[in-house]
């Protein structure tokens, strides 16, 4: 980065590189030079162009952004902050102008960052934009009892949404958003939720074309996959109902995007999420399975799928084991155990073991050469 403005001023009072001026961080050319550190600068006072009064403590830990080739750090003394009228709707005459341009926010609301001044005036929370967000705070407050109850309490506020620009809430549900939170009550479901795990299963047909060979026409085939899972770990049944009854687009395009490439290629015809249930414990209809064999569909149980998936990793870890003493017994036994230095012992002593390393010691220790005058001194 270019120097910032804050290493241009100690560097003209005669401060070197190799130095670091106090307060600030060592000299790093990524960051443009010297750096302010945190801990000394949490009480200087900023300021907006419309005078607004910002702790360095009510900023973000960074502030700083780069955009349209302005390094906008608190180093240049053009540290950013959210405007607090979240509510406007005309350009602010006093903003940067490439700033007013950079909207901010999600699609649903249009926020605008400001850039703040370090300043002299004494901090007046009055004059703060620390005030504005808090009575905009209580304005939301209110907007959302209001929202409430309208919809006789059965919202979420966990997951109901707020436009700061034109200050109105909007009614979301998802029950996969229930996962993150643990609550024992559901005010859109209005019950409780029940104690008992289960998990959303769900079975997925799979069709595709085999095509002929000479004079044999093209085939469909197809094949179900029984016995998925839905969620990564087993939730309240409560909560499980919902994902089953409201959430089937999400599991249909899960499946579609595991196939995507095949989608694409027209290897997979169609890819169907079929039989959404939920389950304490996966079972298996074996009347249904017959059926569908007889039809021609190959069944698969997700479980096999699972077992034989867990067995190939259990013997890949055996062998690659297997493989690792084998490398160790041949190391020891070439150069023996004192010549591998402190790291290959310690791994020696976890694979083989004090006693394995003992007996292959004994082994790699040549029998003794008796010479003739040892067996001429046997004789005497």
């Amino acid at each position: 980065m270019k120097t910032n403005l804050a290493s241009q001023k100690l560097l003209s009072e005669g401060w070197t590189r190799d130095q670091t001026p106090p307060g600030m961080k060592p000299w790093n050319d990524f960051e443009g030079g010297w750096t302010y550190r945190y801990d000394t600068r949490k009480d200087v006072v900023f300021e907006t162009p419309c005078g607004l009064l910002y702790k360095r403590n009510q900023l973000s830990m960074s502030g700083h952004m780069s955009y349209m080739g302005i390094e906008w750090t608190e180093e240049n003394d053009n540290m950013t902050v959210m405007c607090p009228h979240y509510s406007r709707t005309q350009l602010c005459e006093l903003n940067h102008p490439l700033l007013e341009r950079c909207s901010a926010g999600a699609h649903y609301e249009k926020l605008h960052f400001c850039a703040v001044h370090e300043t002299d005036r004494a901090w007046d929370y009055e004059q703060s934009g620390q005030k504005i967000k808090d009575d905009m705070e209580k304005v939301k407050e209110k907007l959302w009892e209001e929202f409430s109850r309208q919809h006789h309490g059965r919202v979420c506020l966990y997951q109901c949404r707020f436009n700061r620009t034109d200050q109105t809430w909007t009614a979301i549900y998802d029950p996969l958003q229930c996962n993150t939170y643990n609550c024992a009550r559901c005010v859109v479901l209005d019950k409780e939720l029940s104690p008992q795990k289960a998990n959303v299963i769900y079975d997925v047909k799979v069709t595709w074309v085999k095509k002929g060979v000479g004079m044999l026409p093209d085939e469909e085939k197809a094949s179900i996959t029984k016995g998925l899972k839905f969620l990564d770990h087993p939730k309240s049944v409560t909560v499980c109902n919902s994902i089953a009854r409201v959430c089937k687009d999400d599991i249909q395009r899960r499946e579609e995007m595991r196939r995507h490439m095949d989608i694409f290629l027209g290897k997979v015809k169609s890819v169907e999420v079929m039989n959404i249930r939920v389950e304490r414990k996966v079972g298996r209809d074996l009347l249904q399975d017959l059926k569908d064999v007889e039809a021609g569909i190959e069944v698969i149980h997700a479980s096999d799928l699972e077992a034989a998936q867990k067995e190939a990793k259990h013997q890949r870890r055996v062998k690659a084991a297997e493989q690792r003493q084998k490398k160790m017994e041949k190391k020891i036994i070439s150069s023996g155990y004192e010549a591998l230095d402190t790291f290959e012992q310690r791994r020696a002593r976890k694979i083989l073991g004090k006693e394995k390393i003992a007996i292959l010691e004994e082994e790699r220790i040549p029998p003794k050469q008796y010479s003739f005058e040892d067996y001429e001194e046997v004789d005497q």
